[in-house]
């Protein structure tokens, strides 16, 4: 098993939505309220190769923050997520990288 790109990793949930980071460098969002068990809209790419790991929604459920930890450097993409509504609509708003001057390689990053 290659911990890099072995999902599914990350999980958050705010309401009715259920947010969950995948190997294949995407979110996937599930509406718990619906009778289906497959996904609320098509996965979101990240645009890495890794997983999406570590995730945190803020408390009203509008951003969601993911971590690609495991990429070369690693990064972050934030998104507008569904908050209270009733139908799926995340985007993606950017990509945050962090640089090497800041956070050098090894220093608190698995």
């Amino acid at each position: 098993m290659n911990n890099s790109i072995s999902g599914a990793d990350g999980v958050v949930t705010h309401g009715r939505w259920l947010y969950a980071g995948d190997g294949d460098s995407t979110l996937k969002v599930f509406d718990l309220e619906s009778s289906a068990s497959t996904t609320a809209q098509a996965p979101l790419s990240t645009g890495g190769t890794t997983r999406v790991d570590e995730m945190d929604i803020t408390s009203d459920g509008e951003l969601l923050l993911v971590a690609n930890n495991a990429e070369d450097p690693p990064y972050a993409t934030l998104f507008a997520a569904n908050g209270d509504r009733s139908f799926s609509a995340v985007q993606k708003i950017m990509k945050i990288t962090v640089a090497n001057a800041i956070m050098p390689a090894g220093e608190g990053l698995s």
